[in-house]
């Protein structure tokens, strides 16, 4: 069943969640968006946050939707490792990339560099 086909089965059945087995993506969310498929007020379901693979644009427009995403497993967050330089042949600050980021979350924050 495509995510589009959920959508419309949770609208057909009054459901307010659609469990997505697997990992939820771009490409999937694009089709989504792009179809006639319905989406107010429907939550997607994974089973974690490590099944969630979209970007901050995708999830706004889920957001305005009054749509959303929800998770049936917790993760157990115990640091956050960062890297500093991007595959995209730029870099940023490494100790203000961390320092900022260690500002805003609860956990450690640790470069790989320094591993």
């Amino acid at each position: 069943m495509s995510i589009e086909e959920g959508f419309n089965s949770c609208l057909q059945n009054g459901t307010a969640y659609l469990y997505i087995n697997g990992a939820l993506t771009n490409v999937m969310l694009h089709s989504l968006f792009m179809s006639s498929a319905k989406i107010d007020g429907i939550k997607l379901l994974v089973k974690d946050a490590s099944k969630i693979l979209i970007n901050a644009a995708n999830y706004e427009k889920l957001r305005l939707k009054n749509s959303g995403i929800n998770v049936l497993e917790g993760i157990n967050l115990i640091a956050v490792t960062i890297n500093p330089f991007s595959a995209y042949g730029y870099d940023f600050d490494k100790k203000r990339f961390r320092n900022k980021l260690a500002d805003i979350i609860d956990v450690p924050v640790i470069n790989v560099e320094d591993i």
